[in-house]
């Protein structure tokens, strides 16, 4: 769980570093920078097994948004098939995941935010969940679980509407083999998965967060200089 903690501690650190930027970004409303996905792959155990022979299937479904160019959160529901060394039970469905994930883009973190999407990005995803083994009865069905993970994604289209990504990434259950909570690559697997996401026009006419025109920008710090002389005189 610190591992966690300090991961968000460095989002926020890094958030607090770029806030300034968003004085040359159009301002985002509550409906803006939202995008709903899917990906479908692969997934095996880390440890103890032959993962090349021993391979799961799996489908997830996302909505999730941006709340800069740097960070956002989304929702993901994945279902898991087959029970190669799982010993899930006979459903077709075996399992299910819920995970909360944050999303940086390191990128833009590192390389600053250019007034428009790349058209190639790398984000680092993380964040707890739930699994439950679906069939079996017993009252250890749930259990919580972290994800950790990248993705590599792609723009091709001139609207940035859409965007391809590859996920190679590892899940952990953190309590179901522990009294305490805990993150053990033994209780772990990982997966690797393609997918799309749509991402819904913003307000400002664009599919991603923009720069303001120059001459806007300009204009508004006119404005702001103004407004600071005319308080300055009224104290006088």
């Amino acid at each position: 769980m610190k591992k966690f903690l300090l991961i968000w501690a460095f989002v926020l650190t890094a958030i607090a570093a770029t806030a300034q930027e968003q004085d040359y970004m159009y301002p985002s409303v509550w409906s803006d920078n939202w995008y709903v996905g899917v990906h479908g792959g692969i997934n095996s155990k880390v440890t103890n097994n032959d993962f090349l022979t021993n391979l799961n299937s799996h489908a997830a479904l996302r909505i999730g948004r941006d709340f800069n160019p740097y960070f956002g959160l989304m929702v993901e529901g994945t279902l898991f098939f087959g029970d190669n060394k799982f010993g899930y039970s006979e459903q077709i469905v075996k399992a299910y995941n819920i995970d909360l994930l944050g999303s940086v883009s390191l990128v833009n973190l590192l390389g600053g935010f250019k007034g428009k999407q790349r058209i190639f990005e790398t984000k680092f995803i993380f964040g707890p969940g739930m699994n439950h083994i679906v069939g079996l009865d017993t009252d250890n069905n749930n259990d919580l679980i972290a994800k950790l993970g990248f993705e590599f994604v792609f723009h091709f289209d001139k609207i940035a509407a859409l965007e391809f990504y590859l996920q190679p990434a590892i899940n952990f259950n953190l309590d179901h083999y522990s009294s305490r909570t805990q993150f053990n690559v033994n209780y772990s697997a990982w997966q690797l998965a393609i997918g799309i996401n749509y991402r819904f026009k913003n307000s400002n006419g664009t599919h991603y967060f923009a720069h303001k025109d120059p001459e806007i920008y300009i204009i508004e710090l006119n404005d702001r200089i103004n407004e600071l002389r005319q308080q300055v005189e009224e104290k006088k």
